[in-house]
């Protein structure tokens, strides 16, 4: 089996990215939607109900990485007995931890409500949604086994079809329930069952591609478990110090000042959440990647991967920064509305972070060979100055705290403080890859300045002369990019991407592998 190419990550991160992008755009126009049928209190209940989740998810202690380690290294040495007792162990697994995870939020739903600062005429309704979600919850843990093996066997072209039909029709039935003004616990019910509906397709693509798995459930077996279980419970506390780092903003904000500010705080962070959407792109298509090249102890590969990783990071995350930051006023205006507006400031200062952070593929990589202790201490350390300044900062700048926490804290001790320390781990040179990471950010640094004062003059009044503007500005962008560092190399993989969207006759063929 051909572990890893140029063409198969390129293609991956292609269909992630487009996969990705739809369900942003159509999520997009649930929050206004949202807010205005069924009220600001209700959407900031919603958004915690789903961070709750999300922490709880956390309870996989790591062993959803695990597997997908351990799933990756089976499959590359063709080792299927050991394939198929690592799949069956952990499917078992993950029911075990859906039934624990679905109890605790059944039954401690009511301490929960009282934790934060809900309206009493929403308290009802808080519970009941944490109820449906505990007992969907005990459903949706072992359904993501699809995902893990998918993941594993790098077939993320195929997941990320999977996901965007998932994520298309759930966004749009979620657009239909809220304009007719559904309650959210009817909504959460009515997502719950399509999600289970939309696995099936997962489960038979699953027996399609990985036919070498044997479904018994007399191949459990703990010692797979202990096997996966000190690189898993690494990754936990990573999975967990993540959370830390942006979503306990929401639970800080919900918990000090109120359910309208976590709205408040959604608008302000909508640009950067696209900004760190674009991050989990390169992630879900990176650690699979550095799995399966771990195991085939191919380090030349894993080096090109970091320098050219980075590079194209920075090109694509610093120019969209860049444009966020300008046009963010008039998105918020056009999008929310002129009484949103005052919190453009906290918008714009929030998207500094995806301009520091494009060396953050080195401490992935770091954990994807199995070094995720170091990289815990170093990430505790930054999530601790944030949540010290976010809540020490929240009641004098309001939803503001928590976003200066985060920008502080990255900027102190992040990845391009932490970037060369984290090369010399694993033996490789950072001064190239650092030298241009700071080289694509001065390039652009006019384009900003010129941006700024162009939007400033001549605001957007509506989407679509917005869509032109960011369109212009996103050329100018790309064409700067494209004189100053593109090589032949980066033409290659232009012609990558527009090979694996069927767009090759675009450019000259060339033979690239």
């Amino acid at each position: 089996m051909s572990v890893v190419n140029r063409k198969l990550v390129i293609s991956n991160t292609v269909f992630v990215g487009i996969a990705s992008v739809v369900a942003m755009l159509i999520n997009l126009f649930v929050l206004p939607l949202f807010v205005k049928n069924l009220g600001a209190g209700i959407y900031g209940i919603w958004i915690v109900s789903g961070i709750i989740l999300g922490y709880l998810g956390l309870l996989d202690f790591g062993f959803a990485q695990g597997l997908t380690r351990y799933v990756a290294d089976a499959r590359v040495k063709k080792d299927y007995d050991r394939l198929s007792g690592t799949v069956i162990s952990g499917s078992i697994l993950l029911l075990c931890m859906g039934l624990m995870v679905g109890t605790i939020i059944i039954v401690f739903r009511t301490q929960i409500v009282d934790f934060f600062e809900i309206e009493a005429a929403h308290r009802h309704t808080a519970s009941a949604l944490l109820l449906v979600t505990g007992l969907f919850s005990i459903i949706s843990w072992p359904q993501r086994i699809t995902g893990i093996i998918l993941q594993a066997t790098l077939r993320i072209k195929e997941q990320s079809i999977l996901n965007a039909v998932t994520n298309i029709l759930s966004s749009v039935v979620m657009l239909l329930l809220v304009y007719r003004s559904v309650d959210i616990v009817s909504i959460s019910i009515i997502r719950g069952f399509l999600g289970i509906v939309l696995w099936i397709p997962s489960l038979v693509m699953v027996l399609k591609y990985v036919p070498e798995i044997r479904w018994n459930l007399l191949l459990f077996s703990f010692s797979r478990i202990r096997e996966m279980s000190s690189f898993s419970l690494g990754m936990f506390y990573a999975a967990l110090l993540s959370m830390l780092t942006v979503r306990l903003d929401n639970l800080v904000i919900g918990k000090m000042i109120s359910m309208t500010a976590v709205v408040y705080y959604a608008v302000a962070s909508k640009l950067f959440n696209f900004m760190e959407q674009w991050t989990r792109i390169i992630g879900t298509t990176l650690i699979p990647t550095v799995y399966n090249l771990s195991a085939a102890a191919d380090k030349d590969r894993i080096t090109k991967l970091v320098f050219h990783g980075v590079k194209y990071r920075t090109m694509i995350n610093v120019p969209l920064a860049f444009l966020c930051i300008i046009v963010s006023p008039s998105f918020i205006r056009i999008w929310m509305g002129l009484e949103y507006v005052q919190y453009a400031i906290w918008s714009q200062i929030f998207l500094l972070v995806p301009i520091l952070v494009p060396l953050g593929i080195m401490p992935n990589i770091v954990k994807g060979m199995g070094k995720v202790r170091t990289v815990n201490v170093f990430v505790t350390i930054r999530v601790f100055i944030n949540v010290l300044i976010s809540i020490s900062l929240v009641s004098r700048f309001g939803i503001g705290g928590p976003i200066l926490g985060t920008v502080v804290s990255v900027t102190l001790f992040g990845d391009i403080v932490l970037f060369p320390y984290y090369c010399k781990m694993i033996d490789i040179e950072w001064k190239k890859t650092l030298g241009t990471y700071l080289r694509i950010i001065t390039t652009n640094l006019p384009l900003l300045a010129v941006g700024y004062l162009i939007v400033n003059s001549y605001p957007p009044q509506n989407w679509w002369s917005l869509i032109v503007t960011c369109f212009i500005i996103l050329s100018a962008a790309i064409l700067i990019n494209l004189i100053a560092f593109m090589g032949k190399r980066e033409k290659q993989d232009v012609y990558l991407i527009l090979e694996s969207l069927g767009l090759s006759g675009m450019l000259p063929r060339k033979r690239t592998m």
